[in-house]
């Protein structure tokens, strides 16, 4: 930020309107250059007495006190402001990570429930195709009895 930028912002600075984003180079610079910090600071005691004078309070016995109590305020006001977008930045990353991790585990277990359905499928059909009507196994089990009874069943409903 020039000198020629700075004074155009010695008032607005004063009158707490300055954007977030000008603060701080704004004072970087007013940090950096005696000559504008002594504007700032003729400024500031100019523009606090009127006020005070046109409100009829009493003066403050240090207006270069009142002027650095400014400054310390800016510098707090940004370094918190600072503080809670780095706190925000990091809730967000924790929060993307959370849901990429819930997202994947979802995911895992569709793919795995599929692959299970699908494998049952699988086997079933095989058995209901590999066993004719017509032969009788060796060893006849439960289970051969309730697909042979499946079977007949299907057979029955086709024709």
């Amino acid at each position: 930020m020039t000198c020629l930028e700075v004074q155009s912002l010695i008032i607005p600075y004063i009158e707490d309107k300055l954007e977030f984003d000008q603060l701080e180079d704004f004072l970087n610079h007013v940090y950096e250059c005696e000559s504008c910090m002594e504007e700032l600071e003729v400024y500031y005691i100019l523009l606090k007495g009127i006020k005070l004078l046109d409100e009829d309070i009493g003066f403050s016995n240090d207006f270069h006190k009142d002027f650095l109590d400014k400054l310390k305020k800016t510098e707090l006001y940004i370094h918190k402001k600072k503080s809670n977008k780095t706190r925000l930045q990091i809730l967000a990353l924790i929060a993307i990570v959370t849901l990429i991790i819930l997202t994947s585990l979802q995911i895992e277990d569709i793919l795995l429930d599929d692959n299970e359905n699908s494998y049952h499928t699988y086997n079933e059909t095989i058995i209901y195709t590999e066993i004719p009507l017509n032969i009788t196994p060796k060893f006849e089990n439960k289970k051969t009895k309730e697909i042979k009874k499946l079977i007949s069943i299907s057979n029955l409903n086709t024709y």
